[in-house]
């Protein structure tokens, strides 16, 4: 297996209650060899006692520019670029690695040889349910008009035994544990900080490296457990609040800022009319998938399923 030097980059604003169920896991076994950037971007900064005894891999950055998780996370792979890891991880600080994923995730790329590998994201509370485990391009029509959009390979709450057990091919590039080479950065640049700050930014990543003709795959024994609760666009069990919730995904940046992000997610891969339809598309997609997610929590409150 490969011994290069792995950079994980976490970018976290100020306090962050699960960031230490996050880096534990990293450096639980000394033999990986892996550097960790935690990047704050807080205009408080986070205590140090967070990352007090968890090992001495982790490199704290205090980021002072005002920026949101795109930039600080930009800041954390050029720092792990500029230390000579060959590879780079982003992982949000609500995730926590399931085993010896890193370990997983370099063992897939090098059998498939890939540029890029992601993990299969579960529910912490129950790690059999599937929240994300690759992407794909679905085909949608408007009119005699066909474009294409992307969308899951396996649908949320899908069990993970269901899963293939080999690697297989996806477009997407996520946030959360995915392990990308240091050639891929190389050779698309690095996150869009300037037009997606915050949301989106990580899809948009993905297209470029698609357009790029980079084979990206799905590890689907490198697991990623993610704290659902704590995810920015949360999805109440009541109309009102849900509604409230979905304006907030519609508007906010810290919530999604879905009207604008969805626009700008195609610019590098699309142009014109189809770029326009395609974001209508996913914009509709995810909105039908926001809904769907309340009307089932609903039901789960209701004790109807």
């Amino acid at each position: 297996m490969r011994e290069d030097l792995v950079g994980v980059v976490i970018a976290v604003y100020g306090e962050c209650e699960h960031l230490k169920a996050c880096l534990e896991p990293l450096v639980a076994d000394p033999h990986l060899n892996l550097r960790v950037y935690v990047v704050d971007h807080g205009r408080v900064p986070a205590r140090e006692t967070v990352v007090d005894g968890v090992g001495r891999k982790i490199v704290v950055i205090r980021e002072l520019r005002p920026v949101w998780w795109t930039g600080a996370t930009n800041t954390g792979v050029k720092a792990a670029l500029a230390d000579g890891c060959e590879w780079i991880m982003p992982l949000n600080p609500d995730t926590r690695l399931v085993g010896p994923a890193i370990s997983n995730l370099l063992r897939a790329a090098e059998t498939v040889a890939a540029s890029a590998v992601v993990p299969v994201v579960v529910n912490r509370d129950a790690e059999w349910e599937v929240w994300e485990a690759g992407h794909l391009w679905r085909e949608v029509s408007f009119g005699c008009l066909k474009i294409k959009v992307p969308g899951y390979l396996f649908a949320p709450g899908t069990h993970r035994a269901s899963l293939p057990t080999e690697p297989f091919a996806t477009i997407g590039i996520t946030g959360r544990g995915s392990l990308i080479s240091r050639k891929v950065f190389e050779m698309v640049g690095l996150y869009d900080e300037r037009r997606l700050p915050h949301y989106g930014a990580d899809t948009e990543f993905s297209l470029r490296v698609w357009r790029a003709g980079i084979k990206v795959f799905v590890a689907p024994d490198a697991v990623v457990a993610l704290h659902l609760l704590s995810t920015g666009m949360k999805v109440p069990s009541d109309f009102v609040t849900a509604t409230m919730q979905f304006f907030r995904y519609l508007f906010l940046r810290k919530n999604g800022e879905a009207l604008r992000t969805h626009f700008l997610i195609y610019r590098s891969c699309m142009s014109g009319l189809e770029r326009l339809l395609t974001s209508l598309a996913s914009l509709g997609a995810s909105t039908v998938g926001y809904w769907r997610q309340f009307q089932r929590q609903r039901a789960e409150k209701l004790g109807r399923i």
